[in-house]
């Protein structure tokens, strides 16, 4: 049975964080030779700068099967970032949804 890992980009013994945590899973099923496939979401800036290219050179090196999935990076237009900072001054609330008042019977 083939295992899938889907990971944020880069993935790879080279890069910090949460990359060596996947890495250390990838490793693992390598070494147990459980087939796996991977599945990196990437931004689409970084494709092709020399981090992607090591990324890539190193899921060659040892023969993952991978896919990558390349988003692309909308900015937050200036009247929903004011409206966010009302809202978390106002309610509380940092997130990007407005708050929501629930009243329950007594």
């Amino acid at each position: 049975m083939k295992k899938i890992i889907i990971s944020n980009f880069p993935v790879g013994p080279k890069f910090n964080g949460g990359a060596m945590t996947v890495w250390g899973i990838i490793k693992y099923f390598l070494d147990n030779n459980i087939d796996t496939f991977l599945i990196l979401i990437c931004n689409e800036d970084e494709k092709n700068n020399a981090r992607y290219n090591e990324c890539v050179k190193i899921l060659d090196t040892y023969k993952i099967d991978y896919e990558i999935f390349f988003y692309e990076n909308k900015k937050i237009k200036f009247f929903h970032k004011l409206r966010n900072l009302l809202n978390a001054l106002f309610f509380g609330n940092p997130d990007f949804f407005p708050p929501i008042i629930i009243k329950l019977k007594s």
